[in-house]
């Protein structure tokens, strides 16, 4: 006889993934713009678990991304990093990445920019990162032409060598997907 378990009542009163995120991202949002230092970094591992539910993280992440020009070393773990919190919300952070490469006065934004860019080539999403993201990786691939176009504009012309060297790595990934 298979005893069928039901789920605990605390597990029902939870809710959907989607019930939840719509719950805490705001409060993980509200951390990111008004909290300390140290405060901002589990905001930022608990946004990567939401994936693209927490697409209104981007502008605070993105905002995360300007305050410090040098890599900030909490960021070593990837899962204090507003970079691979971007990456994970998915195809939503394409768009303001772009605009980054091609507008902001920065390099190390631009370089940020076209590093992140290079990773959302479709190949070159890996292991964790692409299970997670499975569901749009026919949207992302959707937007390769455009994330091509805007690394070789910036490979090319970008007065920072580091930017172009950034969008010069990122176009190297294309091999991987024409192969």
């Amino acid at each position: 006889m298979v005893e069928i378990l039901s789920p605990k009542p605390e597990l029902e009163q939870l809710g959907t993934v989607r019930e939840l995120s719509e719950k805490s991202v705001p409060l993980l949002v509200n951390v990111l713009k008004d909290g300390g230092e140290e405060e901002k970094l589990q905001p930022m591992a608990a946004i990567q678990e939401y994936g693209p539910l927490a697409e209104e993280a981007i502008e605070p992440l993105i905002d995360e991304l300007k305050r410090f020009e040098k890599y900030n070393p909490r960021w070593l773990r990837p899962e204090y990093n507003p970079k691979s919190a971007l990456i994970m919300i998915g195809p939503k952070s394409i768009t303001p990445l772009i605009e980054i490469l091609k507008n902001a006065s920065q390099p190390f934004m631009r370089r940020r920019a076209a590093q992140m860019l290079g990773a959302f080539l479709h190949k070159t999403i890996s292991g964790e990162v692409r299970r997670r993201l499975w569901g749009f990786l026919a949207e992302i691939s959707l937007r390769n032409d455009e994330i091509i176009s805007v690394l070789k504009y910036a490979a090319d012309n970008d007065p920072d060598d580091s930017v172009r060297y950034r969008a010069n790595k990122g176009l190297r990934n294309v091999k991987t997907l024409n192969s």
